[in-house]
């Protein structure tokens, strides 16, 4: 039952961080080549970032290393250790993040040290939905420090108690974050620029 649940707590972070990426605006692209062996971040590696004090034995494992014409290098990351207050979740908390997608600069921006390599998985778990949603230019890449997306998913949980995680996503998106420098817009905003 508490596997179940935590589960479905990890699910609520996913599904926050895939809403508020989802509300951005973003060009669909795909990965070019590039030799990884230039890369400072490979899969596996572990690092210390800049945390918030109630995070400060957090880490981050990058998962995957992309690269596109357009939006330079994507690092996926999954960050652990957390202490995201989250009334719905049995422990209190979410203690991690799944998959965010990060730029190249705003992870050298939170990076302290390495810490480790460990294994990575093949494919991030999450990877396909983003991919699927950021090909159709509906979901982007975090362009702001570690600390911040945190952040943005502990003050709608954690102060909105019992609101749905799309709600959360939704008043997180209202922030102002910026991600490849476009303002995060309004859900009602970008629906009224469609019509």
């Amino acid at each position: 039952m508490i596997k179940s649940s935590l589960k479905v707590a990890r699910g609520a972070t996913l599904i926050c961080l895939l809403s508020l990426a989802a509300s951005l605006p973003a060009l669909a692209e795909a990965p070019v080549k590039f030799d990884m062996a230039k890369s400072k971040y490979k899969p596996g590696q572990v690092w210390s970032y800049k945390t918030r004090p109630e995070d400060k034995d957090s880490t981050l494992k990058v998962l995957m290393v992309e690269e596109y014409d357009k939006s330079g290098k994507v690092i996926h990351i999954t960050v652990t250790k957390l202490k995201v207050k989250n009334p719905k979740s049995p422990t209190g908390f979410n203690e991690s993040i799944e998959h965010a997608p990060i730029t190249e600069k705003a992870l050298d921006a939170s990076t302290v040290k390495k810490l480790a390599d460990e294994p990575a998985p093949e494919k991030p778990k999450g990877y396909d939905i983003w991919k699927t949603e950021f090909d159709k230019g509906k979901a982007t890449i975090f362009a702001v420090p570690v600390i911040e997306i945190v952040e943005t998913i502990s003050g709608p949980l954690a102060n909105k108690a019992g609101k749905s995680p799309d709600k959360a996503a939704n008043d997180a998106s209202k922030k102002k974050i910026f991600i490849k420098d476009v303002k995060v817009k309004k859900p009602e905003d970008v629906k009224k620029e469609a019509k």
